[in-house]
């Protein structure tokens, strides 16, 4: 596990779910999606440590807890880290059982509630809900778009560095030929925030399920793949 250097402070960490990190002046740091908990975010935080890297911030792009599940770790290990989200992101980070009820549509049941505790086993407070413009973290600027679709709070980051973290909105090509239909919450929203893209200005992308980074022109034949 390395941490990459996309361009000039914004980073990721590959894995099942990618993880970005910008670094600030002070040598602190936000990080976009930490992933599930369990032996990963240990690792990250021993990659933090061997660059006396202070983590302050999280940013949560949706409400899956295979992007916000190691919250709770990283809240244990740096006690003043703010954990942010959307507001409807947060609703079903905080309340893990929205989640089954809502994808079987009626009362959940003690299987599933299991399985996702299982995978978040501690509960996550968010500690700033974010919504979509201009975010200032440390004396940076972020911009936060709305990309409702896959989730209905699901949000985009964009860093100084022309850096654009998507989330669960695009997937990789690997991942795109593997299943025959993606999750999706709404698929008007979706192709809404899929058709939003073109017009941001950054220059490479990070999606969260893929085994690369791309750059601008090549995430236009992604995204026409999904569509």
């Amino acid at each position: 596990m390395n941490l990459i250097n996309i361009s000039g402070n914004t980073f990721y960490i590959r894995g099942g779910t990618n993880t970005g990190l910008y670094l600030f002046d002070d040598n602190s740091a936000l990080i976009i999606d930490p992933g599930l908990s369990g032996a990963r975010p240990n690792k990250i935080i021993k990659i933090l440590n061997e660059r006396n890297i202070e983590l302050k911030y999280i940013i949560n792009t949706h409400e899956h807890n295979d992007h916000f599940g190691a919250c709770s770790q990283f809240k244990e290990y740096y006690k003043d880290v703010e954990i942010l989200s959307s507001e409807e992101a947060k609703l079903y980070i905080e309340k893990l059982e929205l989640f089954s009820k809502y994808i079987m549509g009626g009362k959940s049941n003690i299987f599933m509630d299991e399985k996702l505790k299982n995978r978040s086993p501690k509960e996550i407070c968010i500690d700033t809900v974010i919504t979509e413009g201009i975010l200032n973290i440390n004396n940076k600027k972020f911009e936060v778009f709305n990309f409702k679709g896959h989730t209905p709070g699901s949000i985009g980051v964009l860093t100084d560095d022309k850096v654009l973290f998507v989330g669960d909105l695009l997937v990789g090509e690997e991942m795109l030929s593997k299943y025959d239909f993606l999750f999706l919450f709404d698929i008007e929203e979706q192709i809404k925030s899929l058709e939003r893209i073109e017009n941001i200005d950054f220059e490479y992308m990070v999606i969260a399920h893929s085994k690369k980074f791309i750059s601008k022109d090549e995430s236009y034949k992604i995204i026409d793949k999904h569509k």
